[in-house]
């Protein structure tokens, strides 16, 4: 039987890992197989299918190549796992070399900073080395400053003993031309006090004239007060009691044709009446119209108030009289809103809301229209008003002109007592006559009282007739006749005591003049204009205080040692006198001079008599905690400084001179 050919794409062994049982076989898988041709094809699938068994030789073969490639088959797996482990080897490999390049990389690089630093510091060392090298040559040479200026300051020290010693040389010098000084000053003083004696003679006589001059001053004043009191009797009699007597009688008692056509009414002139109350309309033009305080305070001047409306029928007069009104232009009324209610001025509140149904608020007051009744507007506003008083009753007039009768009565009895009391002093006013005619008006007056009782007690049977009224008025008029009498009698006796003051006087004056004939004849004695130890100057005197440095004092210690020589601390009022001031502060600098009557007060500075500054010599501008000035000696610029008002120096004082 002819071989067929075979071919084997591919082949896969498949092997237990534990030992096969022995009576099973290895087991061969043909996947996939190719045949030449078709019957080839055929005849295997036929052998196959026939289920054709192999040979032990092919059996031994097949067994043979199976462990061959079983054992290629290892060795691919270990030649595979070989390269696997290469491949990882040299990977590990390379990133180990990346890892150290960098590492040494870094390292490379912190060693250049280290060595870049190491050279920094070196640097820096050998600057330090330098700088401490420079200042110990500074040290050295400021140790020998050092020296240098002990030594000019031991030197100093000894100039300074030297100077000490000269200037106490000098002090001893300056003692003995202080004593020689004083001893003139002893000299001066015993042939100046002829001069004082006759001064202080100038001064008693010139007190004389003053008191003399005050004895007719007070003399004037008490005849100017006399006068005076004389004038404030008439005004008060003639205002007080006979104008309101005679306006009282006037007003309410006007006169007909003549003095029998008295008819008295209830209310004044001008007053409309109604009821038991009188009312003045005031209708001024627009110019003239007032707001409601306005016209509530010239009501008041009447001895009135606004309008109080009691009832419908007073309401309805109030209407009624609200001529020429319309809209809210009409007549102020006493209501006005307080606290959210109406008020009238007599403090009662408003209770028939009908009258006026317009709310009440702060600042609105009431006004009477004509036929409309009344409105709200604002107390601010300029209206018309109406006033309203009380007027008289019959029973009322019947009191009033008894009270009138017993007013006049009282006022005589007063100026009687006065009078007798006045003239009484004077010891020349025969008083009997007075007297006499002022009991028969007494009399008369009480007799005319009782009638007025008796007139009162017949009013409620019949009304009083002008003729009754009219005794009561006489005797006011009889009475007012002998004030006017009294009046020129007092005028004759004052014209008389200013008559005897013209004649005291005209002898003070007399004396005055004698006096000062006097005073002229010791001015004409030459003397000084100053005390000794004092400079002249213009109309002014001038001590300049060089004391030294303990006696020296602060400014309101210096103004009271001046106060105590009756002068003060000088006041500079010209550059002459500035000049004069410049001279004499002698040895005077910066803050070392003599003090002035200069001073801060009020944030301004004054002059202690008072005066503003107006001119000044500043040697540099005040500062603000500088408050009194000196003067010192500068050569440019010369003036003034300010300095602390509680240092010590010298000063300057100044009083007028003694010329006349």
């Amino acid at each position: 039987m002819a071989e067929e050919e075979v071919n084997y794409a591919s082949l896969v062994f498949k092997a237990n890992k534990h030992s096969p049982p022995e009576a099973k076989k290895e087991e061969t898988v043909y996947n996939e197989v190719k045949v030449q041709n078709k019957t080839t094809d055929q005849t295997a699938d036929t052998n196959v299918s026939a289920g054709f068994l192999p040979d032990k030789k092919a059996n031994s073969r097949r067994r043979c190549c199976q462990q061959v490639a079983c054992g290629l088959g290892i060795l691919c797996v270990i030649l595979l796992l070989g390269i696997i482990a290469v491949c990882v080897y040299f990977t590990l490999s390379l990133k180990s070399e990346q890892y150290q390049t960098a590492e040494n990389q870094n390292l490379t690089t912190q060693n250049q900073q280290l060595n870049t630093q190491n050279q920094n510091l070196t640097t820096r060392n050998q600057q330090l080395e330098t700088q401490n090298q420079n200042l110990t040559t500074q040290n050295q040479q400021l140790t020998t400053q050092n020296q240098n200026l002990t030594t000019r300051n031991q030197q100093l020290e000894t100039q300074n003993q030297n100077l000490t010693t000269q200037n106490q040389q000098l002090n001893t010098q300056n003692q003995n031309l202080t004593t020689r000084n004083q001893q003139l000053t002893t000299q001066n003083q015993n042939l100046t006090t002829q001069n004082q004696n006759l001064t202080t003679r100038n001064q008693q006589l010139t007190t004389q004239n003053q008191n003399l001059t005050t004895r007719n001053q007070q003399l004037e004043t008490q005849r100017n007060n006399l006068t005076e009191q004389i004038r404030n009797m008439e005004i008060k009699w003639n205002e007080l009691n006979v104008t309101r007597a005679q306006w009282s009688i006037d007003a309410y008692c006007p006169k007909g044709n003549g003095i029998s056509g008295r008819q008295c009414v209830a209310c004044q002139k001008g007053w409309e009446p109604s009821q038991s109350s009188c009312y003045a309309i005031n209708d001024p033009q627009p110019d003239g119209q007032r707001t409601w305080e306005g016209a509530r305070e010239d009501c008041r001047g009447k001895i009135s108030d606004l309008v109080v409306i009691v009832n419908q029928m007073e309401k309805t007069f109030i209407s009624a009289k609200s001529w020429g009104s319309s809209g809210t232009s009409g007549y102020w009324i006493g209501l006005r809103a307080e606290g959210g209610k109406w008020k009238w001025v007599d403090g009662r509140d408003l209770t028939e809301n009908s009258w006026l149904q317009q709310p009440a608020i702060n600042g609105q007051c009431a006004i009477s229209v004509h036929n409309e009744g009344l409105k709200s507007v604002s107390c601010a506003e300029k209206n018309r008003w109406i006033c309203k008083k009380k007027g008289l009753s019959t029973l009322q007039l019947e009191t009033f002109l008894k009270a009138l009768t017993q007013d006049c009565s009282r006022i005589l009895q007063d100026l009687y007592r006065m009078t007798r009391k006045q003239l009484e002093a004077t010891g020349t006013f025969n008083y009997s006559n007075v007297q006499v005619s002022a009991e028969n008006i007494q009399e008369e007056a009480a007799s005319f009282n009782s009638t007025a009782d008796r007139m009162t007690a017949s009013s409620d049977k019949k009304s009083p007739s002008v003729i009754q009224f009219f005794p009561r008025i006489a005797v006011c008029w009889v009475i007012l006749s002998l004030i006017m009498a009294l009046r020129i009698y007092f005028t004759t006796i004052i014209t008389e005591n200013n008559s005897k003051l013209t004649a005291e006087i005209q002898q003070l004056k007399t004396q005055k003049n004698s006096l000062e004939k006097k005073i002229e004849n010791i001015m004409d004695t030459p003397r000084k204009a100053c005390q000794k130890g004092w400079q002249h100057f213009q109309s002014s005197c001038y001590t300049i205080n060089n004391v030294d440095g303990p006696n020296q004092s602060t400014w309101e210690d210096a103004q009271n040692n001046c106060r105590g020589r009756n002068a003060h601390l000088v006041v500079i009022g010209s550059p002459e006198e500035q000049e004069f001031i410049y001279n004499s502060s002698w040895s005077s600098w910066g803050n070392s001079g003599y003090w002035i009557g200069l001073r801060v007060e009020a944030g301004s500075w004054k002059w202690v008599d008072g005066s503003n500054l107006t001119a000044d010599y500043w040697t540099v501008q005040p500062s603000d905690n500088a408050h009194c000035a000196i003067s010192v000696e500068e050569k440019s610029p010369k003036g003034w400084t300010a300095v602390d008002c509680n240092t010590i120096n010298r000063w300057i004082c100044e009083k007028k001179d003694l010329s006349v």
